[in-house]
């Protein structure tokens, strides 16, 4: 399973003229934290000070940053990627976000929907005008505030296994090339699958990735940095074959954004009870 991290508010006070001091609230993985911020370019380096446990799926994390440049630009990415998902399927990509959960919910108690999973359904199935727009929105929001996405030279929507509802994950593409005034890209299916959506539990994420390996193509080259936007993200599967593809077809740095991430295929203790979301 991809490992998963987040985290809720931040505090960074200045050591001196471009060394800082930053606590987070983590949840998940504190690793792929202190190497995307290390990877923002912001800060020359992103060290750990402390992990001191919070409670039992959070922890406080403190990183020493140095070599900062301008304060303002870090304190910017640190308000933008709060709340957000940061999921490792590297080395396929460079970095790959989601905006928030799928579902909430313990398995304890049971699973119930997210803001997001509502957002979704209503957009795909034209259930809410409204619901479309702020999707989009939200997406829009991330990659202009990102260093490294809002300057990406191509975006690429997955290809969709069937024709049900919306094909949201290509309007937002559109939409997103439209307004940084750059080009898609068109990543094909070669190889008819069944949906990723209809696994069945005993299906692992091994075998999810099995199922989409070797399945696409692109026709022609891709230049540059491409950003694979998608609606929901389960095991990583579809989301690193289209990568695959892309690398293949001559892109040297691939990103991956996704309005949601299924809890199925969530580990490294993210919590997704509904007391740290709503």
């Amino acid at each position: 399973m991809p490992d998963c991290a987040c985290y809720d508010g931040f505090r960074l006070e200045p050591d001196s003229r471009s060394s800082c001091t930053l606590r987070l609230r983590v949840g998940g993985r504190q690793r792929l934290l202190q190497k995307t911020l290390q990877a923002s370019g912001l800060a020359e380096n992103v060290a750990l000070r402390q992990s001191v446990r919070a409670d039992v799926d959070w922890s406080w994390v403190t990183y020493t940053l140095s070599g900062i440049r301008d304060e303002s630009p870090l304190r910017d990415f640190l308000s933008m990627l709060r709340r957000r998902i940061v999921i490792d399927l590297s080395p396929i990509l460079d970095a790959c976000y989601a905006l928030g959960p799928y579902s909430l919910g313990t398995d304890a108690v049971g699973w119930g929907s997210s803001q997001y999973e509502e957002l979704i359904r209503k957009a795909k199935y034209g259930e809410e005008f409204g619901a479309s727009a702020r999707l989009i929105r939200e997406v829009l929001q991330f990659v202009w505030s990102h260093p490294q996405l809002h300057s990406i030279a191509t975006v690429a929507p997955p290809p969709v296994s069937e024709n049900v509802g919306r094909n949201l994950p290509w309007d937002i593409a559109q939409l997103v090339a439209e307004r940084l005034g750059i080009g898609t890209v068109d990543v094909l299916k070669v190889v008819l699958t069944e949906p990723q959506k209809n696994r069945v539990p005993e299906e692992t994420e091994e075998t999810m990735i099995a199922r989409v390996a070797n399945t696409m193509c692109v026709a022609g080259l891709v230049n540059g940095e491409v950003l694979i936007v998608d609606d929901a993200l389960g095991s990583g599967g579809t989301m690193k074959e289209t990568a695959r593809a892309l690398r293949q077809a001559g892109a040297n740095r691939v990103y991956g954004l996704c309005v949601a991430k299924d809890h199925s295929f969530i580990e490294g203790g993210l919590s997704l009870s509904p007391r740290y979301w709503l």
